[in-house]
């Protein structure tokens, strides 16, 4: 195996360690969300967007790395592919096969935290326009008559 192969196989597995992390983070998100823990929201959200700039980092060393075996320009599928060593293919492979499954994890996660944001979102509306329309709307009694404080109001006697 040579070195290049090499290097390329060292950060895709630090890429694959970078995503574990980043969907460690986004279940202390969903959780942070269910619960209301807007601290804990925010903080996490920092940390998920240090997570981000550490990916892309890994994602440049990555491509430098894959230029530097001859692969420029390749899928990772054509890299496994093309790769003749079969311990490289082997651990190649496993990296790909590991990313892509941590990162529909944290798809199929984010999708989750962003639904609870919407109703949480939701809620929080409803409540402060209901706050807001309770002091103009009116109450009705089990008749469908309108309550008022004076039982003679002009209203019910017509009716």
């Amino acid at each position: 195996m040579t070195k290049e192969i090499q290097s390329l196989i060292e950060v895709s597995k630090k890429s694959v360690e970078q995503l574990r992390q980043m969907l460690s983070l986004e279940d202390e998100k969903r959780r942070a969300l269910v619960a209301s823990d807007t601290e804990k929201i925010e903080t996490i959200l920092k940390q998920q967007q240090a997570a981000i700039m550490m990916l892309e980092n890994l994602e440049k060393r990555r491509i430098d790395a894959q230029n530097a075996a001859g692969y420029g320009g390749f899928t990772a599928s054509q890299i496994i592919e093309r790769t003749t060593d079969a311990d490289a293919k082997r651990e190649l492979s496993a990296a790909l096969d590991e990313m892509t499954k941590i990162v529909g994890e944290i798809k199929s996660l984010n999708d989750a935290s962003m639904e609870i944001a919407s109703s949480n979102l939701q809620m929080y509306e409803t409540i402060m326009n209901g706050s807001k329309a309770g002091k103009t709307q009116a109450t009705y009694d089990t008749r469908g008559h309108k309550e008022t404080n004076s039982t003679n109001s002009t209203f019910e006697e017509k009716i």
